[in-house]
């Protein structure tokens, strides 16, 4: 197995000793009381933080909260929350400040499961979610549930709608991209809005969920993302089958299509066409949604795998043409394979997070 890796624009080059460290060049480092940089200069003292939204928007230092705060991990205005954590810093002693309500939890991820190749869905008739079942997320990001604070899980499967029971409407079997973008729509404007200890977001998607992920990001450009986890993300065969291998295959478009039509929905762009759909500069072909990272997303890990059939096999770019704060890792692992949770792509996506993705 070889692993190369680019760490562009984080400011955390110091192993090779290419690049000094500066204020605010990893996630939340113009709000953790630390020097980061050792030039005397902390936080939002330091020049490179003035523009950070920590400093910005919170009018000084700290943002957050010193008070303990609790939960109980149970979702707040989900079906589908899985609590995890005993902490969350919410409350505060300013009543001047604008503190997040008390029952927000610090961390939100939202993990969206690729397509299901197990033939136990062949015969439920949809896509199951597997990242947190199998315990994917437990690996991935370790450093975040053994942070101390509180943490909300929200599943969602490779699928457009939920599926619920045909004799009980109120039983969820799993959640779809709509209920995803309810979700994000109220954790914007619920517990992040203009508080200043907001909810911090991560999402992760493995194959097909990672195109539903980055779709979902580029429609919510007003959703700070801290955290984007790329599991070799794909849209082959999301669109339609994929001729002369039809088990590969999923058919978005026409339902999307079809959704939009008979409800009236408009989209801000073609979400039903991710293949080739974003001309990134300095790229000589359009870019697939899931290879392109919005702007507001202050962290993407990727890893691709060396499948022969299914294989992301385009690094991420912003929008710009960059690659600054994207990290990119490579596996000999197969696609399915690369999703498990002993595998070693998991493992090198929970030692990258776990170095320059921290909490406070």
């Amino acid at each position: 197995m070889r692993w190369l890796v680019f760490i562009v624009g984080l400011g955390l080059l110091g192993a090779c000793g290419e690049e000094a460290a500066q204020e605010g060049g990893a996630p939340f480092e113009c709000d953790d009381l630390v020097d980061n940089d050792g030039d005397g200069q902390t936080d939002c003292e330091d020049p490179s933080c003035f523009d950070d939204k920590a400093c910005t928007d919170s009018g000084g230092e700290d943002g957050s909260s010193d008070e303990d705060g609790s939960g109980d991990g149970a979702g707040n205005g989900s079906g589908n929350g899985n609590g995890n954590g005993n902490g969350n810093g919410n409350g505060g002693d300013d009543p001047s400040e604008n503190y997040r309500p008390a029952d927000a939890p610090a961390v939100v991820v939202l993990s969206v499961s690729g397509h299901c190749f197990a033939a136990e869905c062949a015969v439920l008739g949809y896509n199951r979610e597997y990242l947190q079942s199998q315990g994917t997320l437990d690996v991935a990001l370790h450093s975040v549930w053994s942070s101390g604070y509180e943490v909300l899980i929200l599943d969602f499967a490779d699928e457009f709608y939920n599926w619920v029971s045909t004799s009980d409407p109120n039983h969820v079997f799993v959640y779809g991209f709509l209920d995803l973008l309810d979700e994000m729509a109220f954790i914007r404007d619920e517990w992040v809005s203009d508080f200043v200890n907001p909810t911090r977001v991560i999402l992760v998607g493995h194959s097909h969920g990672t195109v539903w992920a980055h779709t979902a990001a580029f429609l919510m450009p007003d959703l700070p993302i801290d955290l984007l986890v790329d599991l070799d993300g794909e849209s082959l065969g999301w669109e339609g089958l994929v001729p002369g291998i039809p088990s590969v295959g999923d058919e978005w478009a026409d339902v999307i299509l079809d959704y939009s039509i008979e409800n009236g929905v408009t989209w801000p762009f073609a979400i039903w066409d991710p293949a080739n759909s974003i001309s990134v500069p300095g790229l000589s072909q359009a870019q697939d949604i899931e290879d392109v990272v919005p702007d507001h997303v202050q962290l993407n890990v990727e890893v691709q795998s060396a499948d022969l059939v299914i294989s992301d096999a385009e690094d991420n770019h912003r929008l710009d043409g960059s690659t600054t704060r994207i990290i990119t890792g490579w596996t000999s692992e197969g696609h399915s394979e690369l999703a498990e949770p002993d595998s070693e792509a998991v493992l090198w996506v929970k030692d990258v997070v776990q170095e320059f993705y921290y909490l406070r």
